[in-house]
């Protein structure tokens, strides 16, 4: 005799576990759909750029006359408190992307005045030339054994700190003048 359980809105059933499959898929597809509700009535027919003076919703578009959610009548005085509002806004914005660009303008000529932005990479590639001379010279007169160790050592560090200054003065835009 097989063991099975037994619901009372569908009958035996023999799977184990959570309960009757019919009622839990049922249950699932209720849950599913009262989530959709919901979501749906939080949101509201938010389908416009401006809020409603009358019923709150985001229906209305610029310069409507009427609310298409709630017929109520736009107030006279309404769209030019909004476009006043909009304008101030531009201009705030504007006048603080003026001030970023000022203080970047004002960062970038800091920078660019630091004596190593400046001549860093040049210091660096005579040193890197001097060395070359005095390692060349020493392997002139056949001193060989203790300089090329040193002039490879030497070379790689002063090249890459010149591709260093290099690339930071590439990247940050510090080499450049400011126009």
């Amino acid at each position: 005799m097989s063991l099975s359980r037994y619901c009372h809105t569908h009958g035996p059933y023999e799977e184990y576990g959570r309960g009757c499959p019919s009622c839990r898929d049922a249950e699932e597809m209720v849950t599913g759909a009262l989530a959709y509700l919901v979501e749906k009535s939080s949101r509201g027919p938010n389908y416009g750029s401006y809020e409603c003076p009358k019923c709150r919703y985001r229906t209305l578009q610029s310069g409507a006359e009427r609310c298409p959610a709630c017929r109520a009548d736009v107030p006279s005085g309404h769209w030019p408190r909004i476009w006043q509002a909009e304008h101030e806004q531009r201009e705030r914005v504007r006048e603080l992307e003026k001030e970023a660009t000022e203080a970047a303008a004002r960062r970038r000529e800091e920078l660019s005045s630091h004596w190593l932005v400046q001549y860093g990479g040049r210091i660096a590639l005579v040193l890197c030339a001097v060395w070359l001379g005095v390692a060349f010279l020493a392997v002139a007169t056949d001193n060989k054994d203790s300089c090329a160790v040193e002039l490879i050592i030497f070379v790689c560090f002063w090249s890459a700190i010149a591709i260093l200054i290099g690339k930071a003065m590439k990247s940050s835009s510090l080499g450049r003048r400011p126009t």
